[in-house]
């Protein structure tokens, strides 16, 4: 049965590449993610800066990925210092890199440190939009 569907599929992509085309973009991708991301220590009290949070990320690309890790920009759009969150922005194409780099990076200037992603997409207004404290009564409107 599968195999039928299969063959049915390729013939009218041979018979109509514009099929084959349109399958393969369904949106348009976006050129940048966006990234909520939070640094945990096990000190208390952390005095970081804005500048010293993006040397941080910038020396865990270095590490993972050496100077070609380098090469990938990293925007903070929005930094907290109180409880050392941010949004950044980088290129969609290097996620996955950025993403190792993240998880991986395990101290910083003789600090254990870990960072955690809490949500990544492709439109900023969507980060700041938090769904866990939004009610989802689907029964109570009928």
């Amino acid at each position: 049965m599968d195999q039928s569907v299969d063959k049915n599929q390729s013939e009218n992509v041979k018979k109509n590449p514009e099929i084959a085309r349109r399958g393969r973009w369904i949106r348009k991708p976006s050129e940048f993610v966006f990234a909520d991301i939070s640094l945990e220590t096990g000190i208390s009290k952390l005095d970081l800066s804005e500048r010293q949070f993006k040397l941080m990320l910038i020396s865990a690309m270095k590490s993972t990925f050496g100077d070609f890790g380098l090469a990938i920009p990293i925007d903070i759009i929005k930094f907290q210092p109180d409880n050392l969150r941010a949004y950044i922005r980088f290129p969609g194409k290097q996620f996955i890199k950025i993403q190792c780099a993240l998880t991986l990076l395990s101290s910083w200037e003789g600090i254990d440190v870990n960072i955690v992603i809490h949500k990544v997409t492709h439109s900023l207004p969507a980060l700041h939009v938090n769904s866990y404290h939004q009610e989802h009564d689907i029964i109570k409107q009928f």
